[in-house]
């Protein structure tokens, strides 16, 4: 009957679901699930080192941000500009933002600093008292700046050795401010340093050059007899006395107060406008005396080149020193 044929076929079922699994199927079983637990944890070890990858990344970057935010610290206490930190750039003086721009280029700390024109767009009281700062900050970072600038007085001041450039590029002078002053290379570095006074003149022998006819004691040596050079004078250099008592005479022709000094043009007996520093006042169209000591007097060659230049310089300064 079908009753007892469901039975039937339902016992049978039973008693196939009861029968003991084959040996191999059972351990293939066995075998992929110890797989998916070997996964399982490689997947959780995965997962602990990146979070230990994530934390020690984030403790990295910590760090950076502290020893970043010191420097920068640093740098702004070192310009001068200690609680300005959370200005914005219209809230600072023309001189304050140029103090941004020294601190941004020292933050890195290179070994050589590049500065184009550091303080051309400031008023000439901020000038100086950044360039005050700039020397304060260099020997105290020890840092090695090249300051590129067109005013010689700056150059001066900040330097310790000074490279001057004609047009075109051709070096004309490297040397000490106080040599260049001393001792201009050629026309170009004598005009450039500031007003030189350039008179014709020819060597007599060492030591001794005639200007005018009239022969002057001088520091110079090496140079041929009878050839033509060019005496150069700076204007601090210069004395004014009495008119009889003067290595020749001149005539004032103008006289501008300078606020430490008075700037005095003469003009000699051929023509020739000599500029004088001096803190005597002379009256305009009076007759006074020249005076300069044979240091205060520097030989230029028309056409020697900075190395023979040199040689020269050199040459005589082994005799001082001998």
């Amino acid at each position: 009957p079908p009753a007892r044929r469901a039975a039937a076929l339902r016992n049978r079922d039973h008693r196939h679901r009861s029968r003991p699994r084959d040996a191999a199927l059972t351990a293939s079983t066995r075998g992929l699930c110890r797989l998916r637990q070997l996964d399982h944890e490689a997947r959780a070890a995965r997962r602990r080192r990146l979070d230990m990858d994530r934390a020690a990344r984030a403790f990295e970057d910590a760090a950076a941000h502290r020893e970043t935010e010191a420097r920068a610290r640093e740098m702004i206490e070192l310009v001068g500009l200690a609680g300005k930190e959370s200005a914005f750039p219209r809230q600072l003086s023309g001189g304050q933002q140029q103090r941004v721009g020294v601190a941004r280029g020292l933050a890195a700390d290179p070994p050589v600093v590049l500065m184009d024109e550091p303080f051309g767009a400031v008023d000439p009281i901020t000038r100086t008292r950044l360039q005050d700062e700039l020397v304060n900050i260099q020997s105290e970072l020890k840092k090695t700046i090249i300051c590129v600038t067109h005013d010689i007085d700056e150059a001066i001041k900040l330097g310790h050795r000074i490279l001057i450039f004609e047009p075109g590029g051709k070096i004309s002078q490297y040397d000490t401010p106080e040599n260049i002053l001393a001792a201009p290379a050629n026309d170009f570095v004598a005009d450039f340093i500031g007003e030189s006074n350039i008179v014709e003149g020819r060597m007599v022998e060492d030591y001794v050059v005639n200007i005018y006819g009239q022969d002057f004691d001088c520091v110079d040596m090496g140079i041929p007899a009878n050839q033509k050079v060019e005496v150069v004078i700076r204007p601090e250099d210069i004395s004014l006395i009495e008119a009889d008592k003067g290595l020749f005479q001149v005539k004032v022709d103008s006289i501008l107060f300078r606020g430490v000094h008075y700037e005095i043009c003469v003009v000699d007996r051929k023509g020739y406008e000599w500029v004088i520093q001096s803190t005597r006042k002379a009256e305009v169209g009076s007759e006074v005396g020249l005076y300069f000591e044979p240091e205060a007097i520097h030989i230029m060659v028309p056409g020697e080149t900075e190395e023979e230049f040199d040689k020269r310089i050199e040459s005589y300064e082994d005799i001082e020193h001998a």
